[in-house]
């Protein structure tokens, strides 16, 4: 019997020793009766140094051994067994975690002896387990910081799992955390399914390489449309040609927004492409008329006054109208990027209805239309006056062109709530539903006829939303529909009560005297009408079509009332030539005259020298105000 034990004893220790990790009993008062090699490895210390001792003798750690007594005491008392997690330094002094299983050891008759348990180190487990939880984590956050929505399409079974993030893209219910693949096509725009499936189709086909990309649109149960780019891959079961698609993981973006900027985009570019052919159009209507007015000056008799004074008023009303075309087109763009300085001062709005009246009137009788006005209240407003009524004369010019002959047109003015707000209405064409958005957009118009009737180049209404704003107000435009008329509504902040009106001064009659004037030109037909001109007005006018010829003249004849100098001159800037003859001339006056009519022009001008900056082609009433001015001072002293 004794031999017997002794064997089974070695048997016993045998087995213990070479089970993986460690085996160990304890008695009640947790010390060890029993322990594997494993146990005398974990501690560092030979069996006769552990045995008959607790945890709390031959760990290092007191805090890890009281955890270990505490666990063992409770499944001892509880009579229950428990596998837990229990964190144990090694000899080493390396921390480890142990996956152990303990249970209690009993008598025969069931009483409880001690505790027998087993453990295993899965510290290499729980860092995988922790390196893993952190990459999903980052994941997670880097699927939230793009906004991308993750799912999984079971192509067995056609289950689509999603994400919360992809529920919300698509407009999928909460619970519906996982749905079939026919459930959700029902969700997809009709119009592009027939596209989304073919696209799964083909990447399922096992000649593929299983990459799936389309952009396509999702419905909401409330009738919102989204638009999402969708990506997907394929994982096959074995290889070509014995592929079996298993399933697609894939991710979905919402990209509503950039398909908004995009065609709007793709909008304006149609309607720059619109306002190009359109401007070549205007500019060539008054050009043709120019050009056979002066083959007709060119075949006219010298002496035949009459068919030249014919000829002359066609080419300037041909003129006038290219350059309101251009300067339109640089007032809108100097408005719209804030380079214009809008004066500061109370304008009854009254006044302003008044002359844009004026104004628009020859195009409003010219047309038939039968014009209304009302007017409640007095109404001051803090603003520019002369752009106020380039804004209402824009306005009811509008209303004019659009509404066909013999039509009527309303326009009323009414105060309410600090606010004045003035509406033209007319019975017109209207506007459909299409263009009400981008009414007020530059170079947006409705629909046109190929004669262009209406004519314009499409930045009226843009300019007049710039300035309104820059007022402090707001412009809206409304209508039923086509053929039914359109009203536009101007509303604009009331002047406080404490301020005072002020009136601009009037510009006074001068009497003209001779003036010697120099014109500096390239263009020499150009520089030869000016010259034409002044000497009708009775001037005294010379040209020249370069610097060095002006400086020559200037050098041999010092005394000029004028000089008009073009800025692009072949050899020299006009600023330059201005510094050059101020330091050989005894003028009184420098004015440019030039294609450049930027902010910075007039600027480079100023400090060049220039006492005025015109733009060409020149309005010839400014520039005889101007050299009025110096008869002013030559009337004085003479």
């Amino acid at each position: 019997m004794e031999a017997e034990r002794d064997q089974a004893g070695m048997l016993l220790r045998m087995f213990t020793d070479a089970v993986p990790g460690v085996v160990y009993a304890k008695d009640r008062a947790g010390r060890f009766m029993v322990a594997n090699h494993g146990v005398a490895e974990l501690l560092g210390l030979p069996p006769e140094a552990f045995l008959g001792r607790t945890d709390e003798d031959v760990l290092a750690d007191s805090t890890q051994s009281a955890a270990i007594m505490a666990t063992d005491r409770r499944i001892m008392d509880s009579g229950v067994g428990e596998q837990v997690e229990e964190e144990v330094m090694l000899s080493d002094g390396t921390p480890a975690i142990w996956l152990s299983s303990k249970a209690p050891w009993r008598d025969k008759d069931g009483n409880i002896l001690g505790l027998i348990g087993s453990s295993v180190d899965i510290t290499d487990r729980k860092r995988m387990e922790n390196e893993l939880r952190v990459s999903e984590q980052r994941f997670a956050l880097a699927m939230d910081v793009a906004q991308f929505g993750t799912w999984v399409w079971d192509v067995q079974t056609g289950d689509v799992r999603m994400d919360p993030r992809c529920r919300q893209i698509v407009g999928a219910a909460t619970d519906d955390a996982v749905v079939t693949l026919d459930v959700l096509s029902q969700r997809i725009h009709p119009e592009d399914w027939p596209r989304v499936e073919a696209a799964l189709q083909h990447a399922l086909q096992p000649g593929s390489d299983g990459s799936y990309t389309e952009e396509f649109r999702w419905i909401h149960a409330d009738g919102q449309v989204v638009w999402t780019m969708s990506r997907g891959q394929v994982l096959f079961e074995s290889d070509v040609p014995n592929a079996r698609p298993l399933s697609m993981i894939g991710t979905v973006l919402d990209i509503t927004e950039r398909r908004r900027m995009v065609e709007s985009l793709e909008q304006a570019d149609r309607r720059k492409d619109e306002f190009l052919a359109m401007l070549a159009h205007e500019l060539r209507n008054p050009l043709a008329p120019i050009g056979t007015a002066a083959s007709l000056l060119e075949m006219a008799p010298v002496d035949d006054e009459a068919r030249v004074r014919q000829i002359g008023g066609i080419i300037t009303r041909q003129v006038a109208h290219m350059t309101e075309l251009v300067d339109d087109l640089l007032d809108v763009s100097r408005v719209t990027r804030g380079l214009v300085n809008f004066a500061r001062e109370p304008v009854d709005i009254r006044a302003v209805m008044d002359a844009a009246v004026e104004q628009a009137q020859p195009l409003i009788a010219a047309r038939g239309h039968a014009l209304t006005t009302q007017v409640s209240d007095t109404a001051l407003v803090i603003g520019d006056r002369h752009r106020l009524v380039q804004v209402v004369a824009n306005l009811l010019n509008n209303a004019a062109k659009y509404t066909p002959a013999n039509g009527r047109l309303q326009m009323s003015i009414q105060v309410q709530n600090e606010k004045v707000q003035l509406r033209v209405t007319d019975n017109g064409i209207g506007m459909d539903g299409a263009l009400l958005p981008t009414v007020f957009e530059l170079f947006a118009q409705g629909k046109r006829t190929p004669d262009r009737s209406q004519g314009g180049l499409g930045i009226g209404l843009a300019l007049v939303r710039s300035i309104v704003e820059q007022h402090g107000g707001t412009v809206t435009a409304t209508s039923p529909g086509l053929n039914l008329g359109s009203t536009f509504i101007m509303t604009l902040p009331l002047a406080a009560t404490d301020e005072a009106l002020v009136k601009a001064p009037s510009a006074s009659t001068r009497t003209s005297t001779s003036l010697k004037i120099l014109v500096v030109d390239d263009n020499r037909d150009a520089a030869e009408l000016l010259a034409i001109l002044l000497e009708a007005q009775g001037h005294d006018p010379e040209i020249a079509v370069d610097g060095a010829g002006a400086v020559a003249m200037v050098r041999a004849e010092p005394r000029w009332d004028a000089c008009i100098l073009d800025i692009g001159l072949p050899d020299m800037t006009g600023y330059e030539l201005a510094r050059q003859l101020k330091m050989v001339s005894d003028c009184s006056t420098y004015i440019a005259l030039t294609g450049y009519d930027q902010s910075s022009d007039r600027q480079k001008s100023k400090a060049a020298g220039f006492d005025h900056h015109l733009a060409k082609p020149a309005d010839f009433g400014q520039l005889q105000q101007i050299l009025n001015g110096i008869d002013a001072v030559k009337l004085e002293y003479s």
